[in-house]
């Protein structure tokens, strides 16, 4: 470990929290059945050999970060990566994002996915941070970064295992998580193919929390990250000049009854026992209308986002939302019209996958550093893997320190270093032990 440190300290990460954060479970611990200590031991140190690897290309990401399916370069970063690796692959016929390929001893045997996104956001960088974004308005505000470049390391250290390994693993570098209403693991699904392979048995992935402690991993059976789901409520009326009210239909008087409204349904009409966030997020009216301040528009749309963690709690939300639209438009003598996505479905766990990976990730990193994960209302396309298939998504461990502990989505969040390693090994080793003999 303290050649580790060493490495990081040369890196240039001399903040005093990395040193802190426990990158990787040393200490003897007592073990569940079937643990691999040799596999173990060999993971957690290829982890550690390939730190330099993972953290030069998490902060080239991070510089330079790019948006949903505009991911060209990453796309051809990591291309380059696999042609040097020599594992084939195929770019999306979109142009970003690509799927590669490890066949492994008797490779149509069975089929694993290790899945990871590709995209960044619009969000401008804040405050110091280690690696701060070279394009104006975009950063790695959501942790993407980290998580390429954990399951690029993961696919090189696999790489020379794979005679020691049954069936085939996929590796999918997915563009546009971001996007609830243009999801890129819904286009792979629908339009490439990902699922038509044999036998397919699992899919791993991770995303980083910067409100866990660096070192450990989080998971959690069962629906665990909220469905995404935004609908446009377009309330239309009558304008005319301000002086003339009786005459007019003012849209935005709607609109705010509507937004004000819209807490009976979190007060009166939710199931307190389920989980929901609801807020409107944007609200529009006609454009010639909002440059002469004296002219009362007659088209205000509104866009809602509503998220649970239950799919058919979803389904009655979606008509408590339209009720409340309906209603309010006839108190104002207006027509409402509703513009809906299909969103995105919650994140579930494998139930049973789940647990055989807690066990295995006990093994690899003691018990002490492998614990429940919470409840999100964040959400996550790979949601539409986990309704298919069976899917084990972990909770990273990112923060550790104050300037490693804002919230995902805001201008200063950033991850510890310290993290990228312990993801190598967890993925590497869960999906070792999937597919070894």
């Amino acid at each position: 470990m303290k050649k580790f440190f060493k490495t990081m300290l040369a890196a240039g990460l001399t903040t005093p929290c990395l040193l802190n954060a426990q990158p990787l479970a040393e200490a003897h611990h007592s073990s569940p059945v079937n643990a691999d200590t040799t596999m173990i031991t060999y993971l957690n140190n290829a982890a550690k050999k390939e730190f330099e690897y993972t953290l030069n290309m998490h902060a080239h990401l991070c510089k330079h970060p790019e948006l949903s399916w505009k991911e060209f370069e990453t796309t051809r970063m990591l291309a380059a990566e696999l042609d040097k690796l020599g594992i084939p692959y195929r770019i999306l016929k979109r142009g970003t994002g690509l799927i590669a390929v490890i066949d492994c001893s008797d490779p149509d045997a069975q089929t694993v996915i290790l899945r990871f996104d590709i995209d960044q956001l619009n969000v401008p960088d804040e405050g110091k941070k280690l690696y701060p974004s070279d394009s104006t308005g975009i950063s790695a505000a959501c942790g993407h970064s980290a998580h390429t470049a954990i399951g690029m390391t993961v696919a090189k250290i696999l790489l020379p295992l794979r005679q020691k390994m049954k069936g085939r693993l996929l590796i999918l570098a997915q563009p546009a998580e971001e996007l609830i209403t243009d999801p890129g693991c819904k286009y792979v699904i629908e339009e490439e193919g990902i699922l038509d392979y044999p036998n397919i048995v699992g899919a791993f992935g991770l995303h980083v929390t910067p409100n866990y402690q660096s070192g450990d991993v989080h998971l959690a059976e069962g629906e665990f990250m909220a469905s995404a789901n935004e609908m446009d409520v377009v309330f239309y009326g009558k304008s005319g000049h301000v002086q003339g009210q009786k005459n007019t239909k003012n849209t935005i008087h709607a609109a705010a009854e509507f937004i004000t409204q819209l807490n009976i349904i979190r007060s009166a009409h939710s199931d307190p026992f389920q989980p929901i966030l609801l807020a409107c997020t944007k609200i529009h009216s006609n454009t010639w209308a909002n440059e002469n301040s004296n002219l009362v528009p007659d088209t205000t749309s509104c866009t809602v986002i509503f998220r649970t963690l239950s799919q058919e709690y979803l389904k009655e939300m979606t008509r408590r939302i339209r009720q409340v639209a309906e209603n309010v438009a006839n108190s104002f003598d207006q027509k409402v019209e509703f513009k809906e996505s299909p969103g995105i479905p919650t994140v579930k766990n494998d139930p049973e996958l789940t647990r055989w990976s807690r066990e295995q990730l006990i093994n690899l990193l003691g018990a002490e550093h492998v614990k429940q994960a919470d409840l999100k209302m964040g959400g996550d396309d790979a949601a539409f893997l986990s309704h298919l298939i069976r899917l084990v998504y972990l909770r990273l461990g990112s923060g550790g320190a104050p300037e490693f502990e804002y919230p995902l989505h805001d201008k200063r969040f950033q991850v510890n270093p310290a993290c990228l390693p312990v993801g190598v090994s967890a993925l590497a080793y869960l999906i070792y032990q999937k597919m070894a003999f």
